[in-house]
């Protein structure tokens, strides 16, 4: 279940001169259930291990938003010039990373007085179990307890071409990264 906007203007600006601009967003509702119960881990003496109960059913839930910008300018028939400028924003609630267990030939038993896994069944379907943190039971725990992943880029590169004659070309290609990752 994911709504997914493109849009993109591209033109010449003056006949030496042309430009860009590509944009897309996108909100995703996940495409896996989570059915945990929250409490039904627990170890004795210890009591439950802080689960908290699940809030939203579907994961991951995600929004990105894409921006990118390019400028190619020719100045003369020796000079090409391209500019490109990247911004990429992307919010991720509940799991999202984890695959879904589906061959489990020791079976779902476990030593321990704790479900398999969560109580996965090792079937190939839409659902799993993932587990909030109580942020009373794990008072340091991020975002509520509810996993999630929040990345922002910001990224470009500068190429230039600069035709010597006689078959060669100098060329200088320079790039721009940084990004802010917190999960």
């Amino acid at each position: 279940e994911e709504q997914l906007g493109e849009f993109i203007l591209s033109g010449p600006v003056t006949d030496t001169l042309g430009l860009r601009l590509a944009a897309q967003f996108s909100d995703m509702d996940g495409y896996f259930e989570n059915e945990a119960v929250p409490g039904t881990a627990s170890i004795p003496a210890w009591g439950s291990l802080g689960a908290a109960p699940v809030t939203e059913s579907d994961f991951p839930n995600n929004e990105t938003l894409l921006l990118r910008g390019t400028a190619v300018w020719q100045p003369t028939d020796r000079l090409d010039a391209r500019l490109k400028l990247n911004y990429s924003d992307s919010e991720t609630q509940g799991n999202g990373g984890e695959p879904q267990l589906v061959s489990c030939p020791e079976g779902t038993k476990s030593i321990l007085p704790v479900r398999f896994i969560g109580g996965e069944d090792c079937k190939l379907d839409d659902k799993q179990n993932f587990s909030y943190l109580d942020p009373v039971a794990a008072p340091f725990a991020f975002n509520d307890g509810v996993s999630y992943q929040d990345a922002e880029q910001y990224f470009g590169s500068l190429e230039l071409d600069y035709d010597l004659g006689n078959a060669f070309t100098l060329s200088s290609v320079t790039g721009y990264y940084d990004v802010n990752q917190e999960s």
